[in-house]
């Protein structure tokens, strides 16, 4: 869900964007000294998908991030302030895990950054 809001004033946004999702599949990698079947002959490994695509998912991840911006004309061009916060709510919603099959499946490989500012200007001319 994506929106944007006309505030007062001219200050033109302020934007929310979610829910998503971690989705994935259990995949086993196949070695070529794997003890449990034949050698391969011309690959070192093989990562082959055991299910179907999307049959893990993690839970759904949220995130809010504002923008407020304002415009102001010169003389010679135009300037645009903007002030934005991303992960305003600070969560740390999943990203990614490991879905290949062993002792690290299901592990949490990343997750969302935390809160941050940035500062803007663009003057056109």
């Amino acid at each position: 869900m994506n929106g944007n809001y006309k505030l007062p004033y001219d200050i033109p946004r302020w934007h929310r964007r979610g829910p998503q999702w971690a989705i994935g599949q259990r995949t086993y990698v196949f070695r070529a000294t794997d003890p449990s079947g034949l050698p391969l002959r011309q690959l070192a490994s093989a990562t082959i998908r055991m299910e179907p695509f999307g049959s893990q998912r993690e839970g759904k991840q949220t995130t809010f991030n504002a923008r407020v911006s304002r415009m102001f004309g010169l003389p010679k061009g135009r300037v645009n302030l903007s002030f934005d916060v991303l992960n305003v709510l600070n969560t740390n919603a999943i990203t990614a895990v490991n879905y290949a099959s062993g002792p690290s499946f299901g592990r949490v490989t990343d997750i969302l950054p935390p809160r941050a500012v940035r500062f803007g200007v663009i003057y056109d001319f």
